[in-house]
């Protein structure tokens, strides 16, 4: 058994490592076990989400052009230049003169359809950019540390149960994104021209020369004759069309540029330590 003096000088280092006063019974009686336990637990988590989404357009446009000419001609002729009775009927009816002669018809008819038709599209540079950057940067130090430290100076009749433990979790992580699209002069552009003419002509003459009979009891020397007329018809259709379609586009230019970057650093971690010191201690 110890002396009064001797437990009184282990309740003090006791007191002193931090250690429960309990060991002791109406303090004159030891602890059977001394239980000593550290923990130390640090946890860190670190999460970076980032999503870009870009969309440029340059002369994507449904650019229209139309152009159109359209004539329509239609002439109508109508002459009669004909001759007709003229006869002669007499009972003496000598050297007579009978006869007819058509009349002179001359018709002209001219038509003419002339069209121009243009249409043009002309679309300037285009230039479509995207640009993107992106910088994810994580980092973490540190950790859990856990430290004992434990002095026993003659102690009989005790056991020491000494503990330490430390533990460290990390987690990190980065998702990183990046959707581009970039259009320049992709339009749909649609140019048009037409020319259209029509021409219809209808002509009718009549020159003839008809009757001049001579009908007598006494016709010696008499004359009967019929001389058809002139008809002249001339027509004269034209169409002239020009058509011109033009798209025109100029320079084009798309790009899409990205940079990401991710950088992710943790330094640190669990550290334990546990130091006991026992001397002179019994059983």
């Amino acid at each position: 058994m110890a002396s009064k003096k001797n437990m009184g000088k282990v309740g003090a280092i006791l007191f002193a490592a931090g250690l429960p006063l309990g060991l002791f019974a109406g303090g004159t009686a030891f602890a059977d076990e001394i239980d000593n336990t550290s923990t130390a637990d640090a946890y860190v988590d670190q999460w970076t989400d980032v999503s870009t989404d870009q969309d440029a357009h340059a002369n994507t446009g449904d650019n229209d052009a139309m152009s159109g000419v359209w004539g329509e001609n239609w002439t109508e002729q109508d002459a009669d230049a004909s001759a007709s009775e003229g006869n002669i009927s007499a009972e003496d009816a000598d050297d007579a003169i009978a006869g007819n002669a058509g009349g002179t018809n001359d018709q002209t008819s001219s038509s003419t359809n002339d069209g121009t038709s243009a249409a043009t599209i002309s679309t300037g540079p285009a230039s479509a950019t995207n640009t993107a950057a992106t910088t994810v940067a994580q980092d973490n130090s540190g950790g859990a540390s856990s430290t004992q430290g434990v002095t026993q100076d003659d102690i009989d009749g005790a056991s020491l149960y000494n503990s330490s433990a430390a533990y460290l979790t990390v987690t990190q992580g980065a998702s990183v994104g990046t959707s581009q699209s970039a259009h320049a002069n992709t339009g749909g552009n649609g140019a048009y021209s037409g020319v259209g003419g029509y021409n219809g002509t209808g002509q009718y003459a009549n020159a003839a020369a008809s009757g001049g009979n001579i009908d007598g009891y006494d016709a010696a020397g008499a004359t009967a004759g019929n001389t058809g007329g002139s008809n002249t018809q001339s027509s004269t259709s034209a169409n002239t069309g020009n058509s011109t379609a033009s798209v025109t586009t100029g320079a084009a230019t798309s790009s899409n540029s990205s940079t990401t970057s991710v950088s992710q650093t943790n330094s640190g971690g669990a550290s334990s330590s546990q130091t006991v010191d026992q001397s002179d201690i019994d059983d």
